[in-house]
């Protein structure tokens, strides 16, 4: 004669259910079956889903690649227009804004696609455009025609 220890096992009168061996008898404890038996009754998984394959090559390389400097200078482009009109930031805002620009498109590869490209020439002209317009303005605070 085996004797069971105290412990969840098979349902012997539902098999979709576990129930509670109290080490003499069994209890009107019911419970769902654990992930690990559902598991075992299934069996392994043998296949592992298809990797998605991009619909164009480029898509790959351009996701790996970025161009950070041009997202820097576009976003202090932007910032900028906000501020052109301040003497000092303004200025110092813009030109770094065309720096940026300037550095991420020179290190431009066509692996970075091309609204990278698009960023950085925004970048530039933006941060030109203002630079000219603020170091205007500052010419013009300082010699006393512009009174902030």
């Amino acid at each position: 004669m085996t004797i069971r220890p105290r412990g969840w096992y098979q349902d012997p009168w539902d098999p979709s259910l576990r129930r509670l061996w109290d080490g003499q008898g069994w209890t009107h404890h019911t419970q769902a079956p654990a992930l690990q038996d559902l598991l075992h009754t299934i069996g392994p998984l043998n296949h592992a889903p298809a990797p998605v394959q991009p619909s164009h090559p480029a898509e790959t390389q351009s996701a790996k690649a970025s161009n950070n400097q041009v997202i820097v200078g576009f976003t202090l482009a932007i910032v900028s227009l906000f501020f052109a009109a301040v003497p000092v930031n303004g200025t110092l805002l813009t030109l770094a804004a065309t720096i940026f620009s300037t550095v991420g498109l020179i290190r431009q590869t066509p692996e970075m696609g091309k609204k990278y490209l698009v960023l950085g020439i925004i970048g530039v002209a933006i941060g030109l455009i203002y630079t000219f317009g603020s170091v205007i303005i500052l010419m013009r605070f300082f010699n006393g025609e512009l009174y902030i």
